[in-house]
Parts: C-alpha cells; structure tokens; sequence
C-alpha cells in the first residue's frame, strides 16, 4: 500500500476532484457535497471555509474539516470530520463520513483514513468518536471494526435502513 496523506482541497484539486467524483457516481456518500459544485469548485472551498468555525458555520450544521485523502497528486479519497454532534449525526452521520475511489478499494484504504481521521479527532479533543454505517454496508464494518469500533446499537435511519452506530476511541 502506498503511503496516504490528508490534504485540505484547494484550487489545485479541482481537475482531480472532478475526476474523483466521476468515478464514484452514483454512490456519492462521504463526498462533502462536492458533487453539487462540480462546476462551481471555488463556491464549494468557500462553504468548507465557513463550515470551518464556529462563528461562520451555518446554523444548521456544526464546525466540520474536509480533507482530500491523496497518494502524491492524486485524489483517492474523502474524510469530513464533524467537531461536534447534532440529533441528525448522532442518530446517523456520526464524526466522520469519509469516501474512497472505487479503483483504490479493497486494498486497505479505507482502514488507513479512518485511522488518520481518528489521529485528527484526538488533536482537536475528541476521546469518544461516533461512527455509523448502513447494516448491509459489511465492507464499512470490516474498517470501523479494523480500527476498534465498539458496536452500541442499531437504529432506524430517516431512510428506513438501519443503521449501526460504533464507537471509537481516538487514543
């Protein structure tokens, strides 16, 4: 496995970002709502900018980071971290949603950003780190219990699937 780093998206991403979201469709979850501003990229860096503190996150989200997951120039991957919970992510989203390019899955990827998103957690002072997946979603299991997640219950989403909720400790 080549060594992965998390890089926050900048105007130099933007090809690569746009050819990362191809190849997802049309399973876009863990994306950051990139695909909504394809064509408005710059508008897309603003709004992680404003969901980056307190005093400019929109009232009905809470402070967020947003990382490319790259292996040198190349975007394999997503990790948004939540800083806090609301009812709507601590029922659902949990602290992190994180996504991987198709071509990079089964080979460990997966486990490596939720370990790093986990190094992330415990530098801005969360212990405990809420973690869902989609009861069916086994291979989203397989990393959430590759990293410790400890299964607290199941639960009835919004959209009728269950949901698992795992925690994690970020030590």
């Amino acid at each position: 496995m080549q060594e992965i780093k998390l890089k926050k998206p900048t105007k130099e991403h933007r090809k690569e970002a746009v050819s990362y979201i191809e190849e997802l469709q049309p399973n876009l979850a863990g994306t950051s709502s990139l695909e909504m501003y394809l064509t408005k990229y710059e508008l897309w860096l603003k709004k992680l900018k404003k969901e980056e503190n307190e005093k400019t996150v929109p009232k009905n989200r809470v402070v967020a980071s947003t990382y490319f997951v790259m292996i040198d120039k190349k975007i394999i991957g997503m990790l948004n971290i939540r800083h806090d919970l609301n009812e709507y992510l601590f029922n659902e989203g949990g602290h992190m949603g994180y996504s991987i390019r198709p071509s990079f899955r089964r080979k460990g990827y997966a486990t490596k950003t939720l370990q790093l998103g986990l190094e992330k957690c415990k530098k801005i002072g969360l212990e405990n780190v809420l973690i869902t997946c989609l009861r069916e979603n086994k291979a989203s299991r397989r990393v959430i219990l590759k990293n410790g997640g400890v299964l607290e219950n199941e639960i009835i989403g919004s959209d009728g699937n269950v949901m698992q909720r795992y925690w994690i400790k970020s030590n």
